[in-house]
């Protein structure tokens, strides 16, 4: 049983993402997806496997579709920044009052919606379709399940954005929880939004509340009272693995019965262990400010100890059946690496193509070659 979480990062961590999958697609002779779970994680890693499980559908329909064609790669990397300035000058700016329908409502053009406009142009996903859509795929096991997460900034909380009840994600789970010890730390978006239609909710537009970076997309605010606005997803858990941990802690035991283990693919845009920077000397008022710079510019290390120590908890409950197989984004140069951006430079693609043959990624390769045979 396999398990793939994608980290965030623009188109950087879309076509690092793509490449990496469609790799291992080849290895696994066209079934890694008949053989994956579940897939989750933030942001340009979410556009890169909302894109493929789409392709990866309409393969099943009787589709002729290649999943290792590069037009895919191409596809997912193209430019989606200009339209998006563009927009914040003409729609947010100027003249901030058009409006588009969608299933017998009107709502405001803006930077997020030329996003998701782009996104369906420039790959060819199917507009106007809704998390509801794939609900039956999913429970016949059709396709592998796909749970988007967004960070709440009422209140640090998490909304899970699935087709698929999900409760059983939201609080503590185990034989001894201390459920009435213990915060609700989560929200399942359909059951939270039902009267308001959350069935009904874009692919796309979960999709970018998963990615709502600063800036370049406005914040959702959802209808609640008060109103719930939401950030992105990887501000909590960058690479989809708190997910994929609480999904293994609800049904280990079911998962101990009845399978041979869990293999955790995880492909993320930048090394997990990067030496640390020279300390210098420091001006006053950089010693003041610091201290929250430093914790903003740590926040994926400490995500990484936390779900490190949570992993290797999980690999003891699966009788030490749990593997975990790391693909990394590296360069030969630091200097060299892709910008995290929604634009990719002629070099940047290169660069993120040649990243596949370097020497941590083929051992990690030949790794999934050895579990596939087993």
């Amino acid at each position: 049983m396999y398990f793939i979480n994608v980290s965030g990062g623009g188109l950087r961590a879309a076509m690092y993402s793509m490449l990496m999958l469609q790799k291992c697609d080849s290895i696994a002779g066209g079934n890694l997806l008949d053989k994956t779970m579940l897939i989750s994680g933030a942001s340009g890693g979410m556009f890169a496997t909302t894109y493929l499980r789409e392709l990866f559908l309409q393969k099943k329909n009787g589709r002729a579709i290649t999943l290792h064609n590069p037009e895919y790669t191409e596809n997912v990397s193209k430019d989606v920044l200009n339209p998006i300035a563009l927009s914040i000058v003409s729609n947010d700016i100027l003249i901030p009052f058009h409006k588009f329908p969608l299933f017998d409502k009107k709502y405001s053009v803006d930077r997020g919606y030329v996003f998701e406009k782009f996104y369906c142009s420039n790959t060819g996903f199917p507009w106007e379709k809704k998390i509801s859509d794939y609900r039956e795929d999913e429970q016949s096991a059709k396709i592998p399940l796909l749970i988007y997460h967004a960070a709440v900034m009422n209140d640090s909380r998490r909304f899970y954005i699935s087709p698929q009840p999900v409760s059983f994600l939201m609080r503590p789970h185990g034989k001894k929880a201390l459920d009435n010890k213990l915060e609700i730390d989560a929200i399942d978006f359909r059951a939270f939004f039902r009267k308001q239609g959350g069935d009904s909710l874009l692919v796309t537009s979960a999709m970018r509340m998963n990615a709502t970076f600063p800036f370049f997309f406005p914040n959702p605010s959802l209808p609640s009272e008060p109103s719930t606005y939401v950030m992105d997803g990887g501000a909590l858990d960058n690479f989809g693995v708190e997910t994929t941990l609480r999904f293994l802690n609800t049904f280990q035991d079911w998962i101990n019965q009845n399978t041979s283990g869990v293999v955790v693919l995880q492909i993320r845009d930048s090394e997990k262990f990067e030496e640390p920077d020279a300390a210098e000397q420091k001006t006053v008022f950089a010693r003041l400010t610091d201290p929250l710079g430093t914790v903003y510019t740590n926040m994926e290390n400490m995500q990484d100890f936390l779900t490190d120590h949570r992993l290797d908890e999980m690999n003891q409950e699966l009788r030490g059946n749990l593997e975990f197989v790391l693909f990394e984004y590296t360069t030969e140069r630091k200097e060299d690496k892709a910008a995290m951006s929604l634009h990719l430079t002629t070099r940047d693609k290169r660069d993120l193509l040649k990243s596949v043959n370097r020497p941590n990624n083929v051992r990690s390769f030949n790794r999934l070659q050895q579990l596939l045979s087993e």
